[in-house]
């Protein structure tokens, strides 16, 4: 609350003097704690909480089975938090919509919070030229693959909304392949009409994207952990993870996301 208030005024200042600005406003929720007042979990009652399908023994087929051979203690963490949360209610279910419940009232006071700073974009009359993006750095497993914790190489970590609107170029629509956030800088470098750095960039600028989505994004994109690397396509999504020690391959996830887009069946 206290970034969109001062952000808020920041803008107010800012269309006074009637100069070019970018402007960088952070939310820490939904991170956890997953703390917000208490009217935003009121919007979320618990009995109309919806878990994600989680099935039996979903993980026994990746690579939380190997974590006792070292190297990928990042993960074990997802595996610590979704025990404990089962162990402090009554029941996996329970605990599982505790936790969800909370992740949607943050969720809903950083939507007020971005609402709050595009009005004040709006008010000063300067959403008809200012471009806004918005997106996050990772996402939230929510009790998938018995997993409650980010920093996983499955769809629900490495996915984070990125949304772009440019007055005037941008046209709604929704790109059905994969762009990555080294695209933001290209995207920004071009719209402004500035000089792209000598070094060459791996992003590529999403211009063209943003005038017809229809267009779609990249064939591929590669995701790197400490632990291992995922290589995504439009159809599927292969993992292969790490040891620490010696660099050699500890596991190995494959999934056909035409037929699994739930990452269920690896069949690697």
């Amino acid at each position: 609350e206290n970034n969109a208030y001062l952000a808020v005024q920041k803008i107010n200042e800012l269309a006074k003097k009637d100069v070019p600005f970018f402007a960088a406003v952070g939310f820490l929720r939904p991170h956890t704690p997953l703390i917000v007042p208490k009217n935003f979990f009121d919007r979320f009652p618990l009995d109309q909480i919806q878990l994600p399908e989680i099935l039996d023994s979903d993980d026994i087929d990746t690579f939380l089975r190997s974590m006792a051979d070292g190297g990928l203690n990042s993960n074990k963490l997802g595996k610590k938090m979704f025990n404990s949360i089962v162990q402090a209610y009554d029941s996996k279910e329970l605990g599982l919509k505790k936790f969800v419940q909370a992740y949607l009232a943050c969720i809903a006071a950083v939507d007020e919070n971005v609402g709050n700073v595009l009005k004040a974009l709006e008010e000063n009359n300067l959403d008809k030229n200012t471009i806004v993006v918005l997106t996050s750095d990772h996402g939230f497993h929510m009790g998938e693959k018995d997993y409650l914790y980010k920093n996983s190489l499955w769809e629900e970590s490495t996915r984070v909304p990125l949304i772009i609107r440019v007055p005037g170029i941008s046209m709604p629509g929704k790109v059905d392949r994969a762009v990555s956030l080294i695209d933001i800088y290209p995207t920004l470098v071009e719209l402004c009409g500035l000089k792209a750095p000598k070094e060459q960039l791996d992003g590529n600028s999403l211009v063209p994207i943003l005038k017809n989505p229809e267009l779609g994004g990249r064939e591929h994109i590669f995701i790197k952990r400490t632990n291992g690397f995922t290589l995504k396509t439009k159809g599927f999504s292969y993992t292969e993870f790490i040891k620490a020690t010696d660099n050699s391959i500890l596991d190995k996830m494959l999934y056909d996301h035409r037929k699994n887009k739930d990452e269920n069946t690896n069949v690697a």
